[in-house]
């Protein structure tokens, strides 16, 4: 399946939600060239894909309103997680738990809490970050983008 495929059936599902006398008919027709996603693995070069593809597959999962297409994307998605859940990808799991509801799912929901646990406390990440007078860091361009010496932005 060409993601553009996937990517139209996502866009027109969203305006048949929102305006369904003017999309519905469009979603309808581009709906019947959405297949069951494959997800890449850790190793692929495209593993980048991943990302787009659950999230667009999400969208199906939560905005679809008739139960048996609804069926077929949850379904999917099942596809889809166990194409990378080895992976433990705390985003591919919270997706994954949201769109089926498979919340006590033993792989996805360890993946998805592990890292919550272990994030730090706000003290170490919410306090505003004042790097004047450090010499290690260099200034870049008219907006003084900040970079760290050998890594320029422009």
């Amino acid at each position: 399946m060409r993601p553009v495929w996937l990517l139209k059936a996502v866009w027109l599902l969203t305006g048949a939600v929102i305006n369904p006398a003017k999309y519905q008919a469009a979603y309808e027709t581009a709906v019947g060239s959405v297949s069951t996603p494959r997800g890449k693995g850790a190793t692929a070069p495209e593993y980048f894909s991943n990302n787009l593809t659950f999230i667009l597959h999400y969208v199906l999962c939560t905005l679809e309103y008739d139960p048996v297409r609804s069926a077929k994307w949850r379904s999917g998605m099942m596809t889809l997680w166990h194409d990378v859940r080895d992976q433990h990808n705390a985003w591919f799991a919270a997706i994954y738990m949201d769109a089926t509801g498979d919340i006590d799912n033993a792989i996805a929901r360890p993946s998805y809490e592990g890292p919550i646990y272990g994030f730090p406390e706000p003290t170490r990440w919410a306090e505003p970050i004042n790097h004047i007078g450090r010499a290690d860091l260099q200034w870049v361009g008219e907006v003084g983008f900040c970079t760290r010496p050998g890594f320029r932005l422009d």
